[in-house]
């Protein structure tokens, strides 16, 4: 069913892929807009992608990753923190060193990093989709250096599934 579905996404007229949808209000309490095409492309793969690993979850079985897909996922999520978080670290640079199949390392902000935040890749897609609350999250992850920053990096961390 994959290849018909995205055929059927691909067949939506550009017209309406640039319309733009509001996702409400999202932390930091500021309304986001995204292209429907985007939703399509996106996030609606992303969403899909987040149920597997709920099901994997909720029955006990370990989700089967790869690099090639499975870190995809988590390099399209890194890419929209890009855009989100980067304010919020007032000029300054973070790295997520994200581990397993699924992981890598990315900086986000300006800068030479600051802080370092070490982390399963699982775990942080569970926290940008609100679905691990960060104070396990916290319990969870490593920072090294400034540590102020990475709670500040941890606490924005927001992204649409």
């Amino acid at each position: 069913m994959g290849p018909r579905a995205v055929a059927t996404r691909r067949r939506v007229p550009a017209l309406v892929r640039v319309v733009r949808l509001p996702m409400g209000l999202v932390f930091p309490l500021r309304r986001i807009w995204i292209p429907i095409g985007y939703m399509l492309d996106v996030i609606y793969t992303r969403d899909i992608w987040m149920h597997r690993l709920d099901i994997c979850r909720a029955t006990g079985r370990e989700m089967e990753l790869t690099p090639k897909h499975d870190g995809r996922m988590t390099e399209l999520v890194v890419r929209d923190l890009v855009g989100t978080l980067s304010p919020e670290l007032g000029g300054r640079a973070v790295v997520y060193d994200l581990a397993g199949p699924a992981g890598g390392a990315w900086s986000i902000g300006n800068g030479v990093p600051s802080a370092t935040i070490r982390m399963d890749a699982l775990d942080f897609h569970l926290l940008a989709s609100g679905r691990m609350p960060l104070s396990e999250a916290l319990s969870l992850v490593t920072i090294d250096g400034d540590e102020d920053l990475g709670n500040r990096a941890l606490k924005h961390i927001w992204a649409v599934y």
